[in-house]
């Protein structure tokens, strides 16, 4: 079972059902198995949009909140966001793939996973040697995908 944990320090379980699968669909219009794919899609699109990624993640772990939604949501911070990216990843992989893929292909997911962590902190690290610098506009800092080298190859292909 994947978990984060969030800024507090509490763990979060993050487990799919083909249930929450048609839940996410229906209420934050993202489909999990775009998870699995590399390039854009519903799941990539939600994680750039902090509603939707906040909905996404009170479908998946409200259950187990004993506080109200506005507090849950307080919890996530780019640290807590980015752990619950990884989970969401690795439940959705167990979903669909799991057993089938093997222990192997699990590895290689996690290693891109963690690629992408290593990515988001080179990118972050920049962003705050730019603004201490001064320079805040775009071409001072660039943030997408693609010039952290988190792009191509090195997503785990869903096959």
């Amino acid at each position: 079972m994947a978990t984060f944990t969030d800024r507090r320090g509490q763990a979060w379980e993050v487990e799919l059902t083909a249930g929450d699968l048609k839940r996410i669909r229906q209420k934050c219009g993202v489909d999990l198995r775009d998870a699995l794919k590399p390039g854009g899609g519903s799941f990539t699109e939600a994680l750039d949009d902090p509603e939707r990624f906040l909905e996404l993640m009170w479908l998946l772990c409200g259950q187990q909140a004993t506080m109200p939604r506005d507090d849950f949501e307080a919890l996530f911070d780019r640290d807590t966001a980015v752990a619950a990216v990884a989970a969401i990843w690795e439940a959705t992989w167990d979903f669909f793939r799991g057993r089938k893929a093997g222990p192997e292909a699990r590895r290689t997911l996690l290693a891109a996973v963690d690629q992408v962590e290593d990515g988001t902190a080179a990118l972050l690290a920049k962003a705050t040697d730019a603004v201490r610098a001064g320079r805040t506009s775009s071409a001072g800092v660039n943030s997408s995908a693609e010039s952290a080298g988190l792009t191509g190859d090195r997503s785990p292909s869903p096959n």
